[in-house]
């Protein structure tokens, strides 16, 4: 799960780490997802000051199916690489806390051995640019787990423009 908070520092960090705390507190206290994301949703909406409000963006995988549920809340495309071909994943929906009834779009895909899934904000996004799927391709295969992947793209994306907050997360399905 990764959320970026409107504008960047530290108002921004708290707006997405309030995001991202708040909907992993929610699900480990038992709660089904829909209500989990109303939930933040209200939250952070009962709480915006200075009009900050945050993108959410998850991917929930069941291991024993291979499913993964994409939930995204204004957030950039994520991507799947599987046997040297990305699979983009787009969605869209306002960002959380903007609006009382804000609902995520939602993408379910099956994963399969081996599939790279990556989620990025949209400094990353944007710094890589028309590099991106090139950046995909040659980072995240050259890397020897999802750690060292998630950094050389962030490295690379912080290289491009350092503008905007950038994270990157890489999941490997194994």
């Amino acid at each position: 799960m990764l959320s970026d908070g409107m504008g960047a520092g530290a108002e921004a960090h708290r707006e997405s780490a309030a995001a991202v705390a708040l909907l992993g507190d929610l699900m480990s206290v038992g709660f089904e997802l829909d209500s989990a994301l109303e939930c933040v949703n209200r939250l952070l909406l009962l709480r915006r000051q200075n009009d900050m409000y945050a993108t959410l963006d998850a991917a929930l995988i069941d291991l024993k199916t291979g499913s993964a549920r994409f939930i995204k809340f204004g957030a950039p495309p994520s991507y799947i690489l599987r046997d040297g071909k990305i699979i983009t994943i787009y969605a869209e929906a306002m960002p959380i806390g903007v609006m009382k009834d804000a609902h995520p779009a939602v993408q379910n895909v099956a994963l399969k051995h081996g599939d790279a899934v990556i989620l990025m904000t949209d400094g990353a996004f944007d710094a890589l640019g028309t590099e991106l799927f090139a950046s995909l391709l040659e980072k995240v295969y050259a890397a020897n787990t999802a750690d060292d992947a998630a950094n050389a793209l962030l490295r690379y994306a912080r290289e491009k423009s350092g503008a905007d907050d950038i994270s990157v997360l890489v999941a490997r399905i194994i």
